[in-house]
């Protein structure tokens, strides 16, 4: 009997060496996903600070473009007032 209780305690000291064993693996494991996952945030964030960035300036140059656009459309009609008034110029002048 002594021998019987002797083999089952050396059986569940080894189950209990590599239970600990995997349960420090297990340990580890997470400690290198929550780095992981850290380093992803704080990559995450940067592109998040980019991105914003790349949408003011896009917002910038759609307003650049809007102001453009409708000093176009006017363009001709100064053109228009230009024309007009030089014409009377030299009618007056002639």
């Amino acid at each position: 009997m002594a021998l019987k209780i002797g083999e089952l305690f050396a059986t569940l000291e080894i189950d209990d060496k590599d239970f600990s064993k995997g349960l420090q693996s297990a340990q580890n494991q997470t400690k290198v996903l929550s780095s992981a996952i850290a380093a992803s945030e704080k990559t995450v964030s940067r592109y998040q600070l980019e991105l914003s960035k790349a949408q003011s300036s896009l917002r910038s140059a759609e307003q650049a473009q809007a102001q453009l656009n409708q000093r176009l459309e006017t363009a001709p009609r100064g053109q228009q007032a230009l024309d007009v008034g030089g014409d009377c110029s030299r009618r007056s002048a002639g």
